[in-house]
This record gives C-alpha cells, sequence and structure tokens, in this order.
C-alpha cells in the first residue's frame, strides 16, 4: 500500500493492520517513506489515536529493528525501572543498590536530562570517572560480578524509535500515548529484564500533569508487559514538588549518598522503597509488595545497599573516594540564597519552575549536545506546607556557569498563603500480570512502619551546607560511638567552614569525620549538626560557636544519654 494511502485511513480513524504498520515502518528505514511522510502520519495518530491492538504491534517493530540483550545466563529474576522524568527525581541511583542487596539483578538502561527534568546519566556521570557508555559484553559483566549495573541507550537498541523520536520533538508530537508506550517498552524488553516497575509521574512537574492521562499511560505500559511476558507493575507518583531537597546531578548525588546512609528525606524514600518493594517482590524476594517493601528499608538500615552503591560506583570507574567523603568534590563557584519575602506557611514549591531554572543555572540542557555543569543546582531549606518567619532561607542556588545568581533569586521564590496543601507522594499502582487491570490506592496494614502516608511537612538539613558526612551503619557489628571530639576548623574558604571531628567508643579512637561544609552568616552563629555512628542510626549532636573571623569561639558536646 502507498505511505500517502495509509497516512489516509489513519487519518479517517481506522484501524491499521500489521502488514500496514510493518510496511509503513518499514519504508522509512529503507527511505522510501520520508520525514514529511512520517510527520503526517504523526499527527494523524496524534488526532485519531491507536487501538491496543496497534500499539502492541508498534512496540514489536520497533524492538525488531535493532538488537535485543540476552541475559538468560545470568542467575537471578532480572528487574528493570523506568521513569516518566521528574524534577529531583534521583530513585534510580537508590533503587538499583537497594534492591541489588536485596538479590535481585538490576540491569538498567537510562537516558539523560532534557528541558524541566533531569537524566540519570548525567548524575552518574558527575561523579568523577563514572562510566555509562558501556558495550553490551561489559554490561553484563557487571551485572554478573555485582548485580546490577547501569549504561545509556546504545545505537543497536531499538534504532527505529530513537530516528522517529527526533522527528517527535520538532513536529509537536511528543504526547502520543501509543509512541510513548511503544518507545519506553520496546526499549525495555530489547533491554533483556525479566520483569520491569515503572514510575509514571503526574503533576505541574510531569510531561503527564494529568492524573487521568497518566493513568492511562500506566494501564496501556502495563497491558503491553503482559502481551510481551513482561510482569509489570506501574506506580503512579506526584510531580507537583520536586523529589527530595537537591535539584542537580552532582547535589542529587550527595542526597542519595545521605539516604542511604540514614539521613531522612521523607517524600523522596517514601517513593523509592514503594518501587523497591514492587522489584523486590517481581524479582521473587518477597511474597509480597508490602514485603519487598519491608526488604528495601532493612537493605537501607542496615548499610547493605550503600556498600552496594561503593560497589557500583568503583565496578564502573567512578572515584570511590569521591562518594564515601563527598567533601573532596569541587564546590560551585557561585551560591546564593533565596529568603522569605514574608512569614506563612508555604502552598507550593514548582517543580517545574524549579527544573527549569537549575538547567539555566547549568545543570540541564535545552538541546542534546549542551554541555552540563555537575555542581549547578538548588537544594531545598524548606518543603511545601513547612511554617516560614520572613528573612528565613528556603533554598540556595549553585553555580559555575553563572556569574551572577542574584537575577535567580526572585523565579527561586516560592508562594505563601495562610494554610499548608498537602498530598501523597506514591498515589497509586496499576499492575497487568495476568487479563486483569487493577488499579488502587497503596493500603498496607496499620502499623505504622508499614504505611504509606500523606507528606504533611518535613525538615531537612541541607546535604551540602548545614550537616555533617554521615558514618553509615554496617551490617557487621562494629562498636557504638559515645563521644565526640572536635579535631579543627578549617576556615581556608570563610565564610564557608569545614569542621573535622573524631568519634571515641569507651576513651577508644572509632573514625574521624570531615563535616559538610558549613555556612557562617553574619557572625556569632551557633550551629547545630549531627553526626552518625557505626551501626547507629540516632544521631549525635554538636553545638559549634564561631566569630566573625571564623575562629571556634566555643564548642558543646552532646554525647548520647
Amino acid at each position: 500500500m502507498l505511505p500517502q494511502e495509509v497516512i489516509f485511513r489513519k487519518r479517517n480513524g481506522s484501524a491499521l493492520t500489521r502488514e500496514e504498520l510493518a510496511d509503513f515502518m518499514d519504508g522509512y528505514t529503507a527511505g522510501t517513506v520520508s520525514d514529511a511522510q512520517m510527520s503526517a502520519f504523526l499527527m494523524s495518530v496524534f488526532h485519531a489515536g491507536m487501538s491496543f491492538e496497534e500499539t502492541a504491534i508498534l512496540t514489536e517493530l520497533f524492538i525488531a529493528s535493532g538488537a535485543r540483550f540476552d541475559l538468560s545466563d545470568i542467575p537471578g529474576r532480572k528487574v528493570d525501572k523506568h521513569s516518566t522524568g521528574g524534577v529531583g527525581d534521583k530513585t534510580s541511583l537508590l533503587l538499583v543498590p537497594i534492591v541489588a542487596a536485596a538479590g535481585v539483578p538490576v540491569p538498567m538502561i537510562s537516558g539523560r536530562g532534557l528541558g524541566h527534568t533531569g537524566g540519570t546519566l548525567d548524575k552518574l556521570e558527575s561523579i568523577p570517572g563514572f562510566r555509562t557508555d558501556l558495550s553490551e559484553n561489559v554490561f553484563r559483566d557487571t551485572l554478573r560480578a555485582t548485580g546490577m549495573a547501569m549504561m545509556g541507550q546504545t545505537d543497536s537498541i531499538v534504532p527505529l524509535d530513537r530516528r522517529i523520536y527526533a522527528l517527535r520533538d520538532v513536529t509537536a508530537t511528543i504526547d502520543i500515548l501509543p509512541f510513548i508506550a511503544a518507545s519506553i517498552m520496546s526499549k525495555k524488553i530489547a533491554g533483556g529484564a525479566d520483569a520491569l516497575v515503572l514510575d509514571v509521574k503526574t503533576g505541574g512537574g510531569a510531561f503527564m500533569n494529568s492524573e487521568e492521562r497518566a493513568r492511562e499511560l500506566a494501564t496501556l505500559l502495563c497491558g503491553i508487559g503482559a502481551r510481551f511476558g513482561l510482569p509489570t507493575i506501574g506506580f503512579l507518583t506526584g510531580m507537583d514538588r520536586p523529589l527530595g531537597r537537591a535539584i542537580g546531578n552532582w547535589l542529587e548525588v550527595v542526597e542519595v549518598v545521605d539516604c542511604l546512609r540514614g539521613l531522612p528525606s521523607p517524600d523522596l524514600m517514601e517513593v523509592t522503597i514503594a518501587l523497591a518493594g514492587g522489584m523486590i517482590f517481581l524479582g521473587k524476594k518477597a511474597a509480597s509488595l508490602q514485603a519487598g517493601m519491608e526488604v528495601a528499608r532493612e537493605m537501607v538500615r542496615t548499610g547493605l545497599a550503600y556498600r552496594k552503591f561503593i560497589d557500583l560506583v568503583g565496578a564502573q570507574g567512578g572515584d570511590v573516594s569521591i562518594v564515601e567523603d563527598t567533601l573532596r568534590a569541587p564546590l560551585a563557584k557561585a551560591a546564593t540564597e533565596v529568603h522569605a519575602a514574608r512569614g506563612g506557611h508555604i502552598a507550593s514549591i514548582d517543580a517545574r519552575r524549579l527544573g527549569l531554572l537549575a538547567a539555566q543555572l547549568g545543570a540541564g540542557r535545552s538541546a542534546p549536545g549542551d554541555t552540563i555543569d555537575p555542581t549547578a543546582g538548588i537544594v531545598l531549606d524548606r518543603a511545601a506546607g513547612d511554617r516560614v518567619e520572613e528573612g528565613d532561607i528556603v533554598c540556595r542556588l549553585f553555580s559555575s556557569t553563572q556569574r551572577s545568581l542574584a537575577v535567580f533569586r526572585e523565579e527561586a521564590a516560592p508562594r505563601s498563603a495562610s494554610r499548608p496543601r498537602s498530598r501523597n507522594c506514591v498515589l497509586s499502582f496499576t499492575r497487568r500480570l495476568t487479563n486483569e487491570v487493577f488499579s488502587h490506592g497503596l493500603r498496607h496494614s496499620n502499623r505504622r512502619r508499614d504505611r504509606v502516608t500523606p507528606l504533611r511537612r518535613f525538615s531537612l538539613v541541607l546535604p551540602v551546607v548545614l550537616c555533617c558526612a554521615a558514618l553509615f551503619p554496617t551490617a557487621s557489628a562494629q562498636p557504638l560511638g559515645d563521644t565526640l571530639r572536635i579535631l579543627r576548623v578549617d576556615t581556608s574558604n570563610f565564610p564557608t567552614i569545614r569542621v573535622h571531628v573524631r568519634a571515641y567508643c569507651s576513651g577508644t579512637h572509632v573514625k574521624d569525620i570531615s563535616a559538610m561544609p558549613i555556612r557562617v552568616v553574619d557572625g556569632n552563629v551557633d550551629r547545630q549538626f549531627s553526626v552518625w555512628c557505626p551501626t547507629e542510626t540516632q544521631p549525635m549532636s554538636v553545638t559549634l560557636c564561631l566569630d566573625r573571623s571564623g575562629s571556634v569561639a566555643g564548642t558543646s558536646i552532646l554525647t548520647r544519654p
């Protein structure tokens, strides 16, 4: 059939046969179907839609256009994860070591950030030396050796989708659900995983800002998974606000390290634990989603997930010492604080606006070839729903490419209101493991630790400015620290200082700790920060008093009761 006849039939709402779709796609690959004709076809699908059967055929054609990884010789049920993109979404960096620590192999093929959303590859490559351009053999060897591997899409995987995506990007046809679904699922199926967990974002910072449309996409993705024998669970998660505290590549890696060491980040870990629970469940290391979530929590609590992350960094060429001591990484050349203009509650934090602002600071790209500044980004002091007084710091901006950050302050300021608004981070999940689709809210037992609850408020110490680098808890038994002493205060970069602390157990030296950079404002500042000791999840507190020159005027060490 002539290409224009296929376009005509689809424009008029007809369902295309396998032969018609295959001939049209093969023609595009061979050059007998032009870019103009493919553009017309895309616009026809945009208006007329596609049936589920057509979408499944399109997925099959995408897969057949390139290579397909065969990971069947690697033991275990391999589970992958995909996110539709968000602001501050660093869940992949957390999930991979958590799930691998639970004994589920994770082969993950990820993408880069574009526009207001971040990319997993960009975050990983902010770790000096970390390689994501792996060959299939290196990818397989890393997966076999460590139980996990993370890489970018190769030219051999789904090349037809890559070419059509580039055309969709310039013809305003990105937002076609059948092509979105076929694009996502073809890459994941070709990647060789045995099961898949999907994080479908919805809200102002997501590509699918309508919850109804996000649910439709999740259902379609899970249906395609069932068609191809790939057990799939799709989670709907909120993206009305950034996920976690940090927006920007290295800043997000620091937050990941903090979370794996046990520091709290409630909304980020709520989503991470839910997704990890789904992966552990699909990997047959837990009998239910709830049990999988409990296993995920245990991997973080014992420190096994942190050790796995260190293994991943080392296996893919990254500088492990930088991850173990994030203070060794270069700081951004410019930084500024954004203050609350008036008192009240923070009504909302616009995820899309902050994502675009972070890109302007250098953390993102507007075109695929743009250079990333790994130090650039935003760190949030306050969350939606928090009470602030006039002059309180609400966030900090960082950049090594922008000379002046003052012009960005107003754009970063949140809206305030008399009452806070809140929303669950994990909204629901959809799964298609048999022939039926289930869609409902997450429900767990009445035990507090098992429940996924609405995020109403969190107030966190910043990972790159105010808090100490933690001594991570380990799985093996170690003595607990019971006394802290300040060794020295580094004021060479005043007013940003670094504090060096030594931990003791019953008078025996246990560990030296380098604190994260602490910003001194207006001098005479009393700053209390926390230090974690081995196998201990409850911090010890240190209060540091400084004079205007940065000299230590006094310290107070509060030991554990």
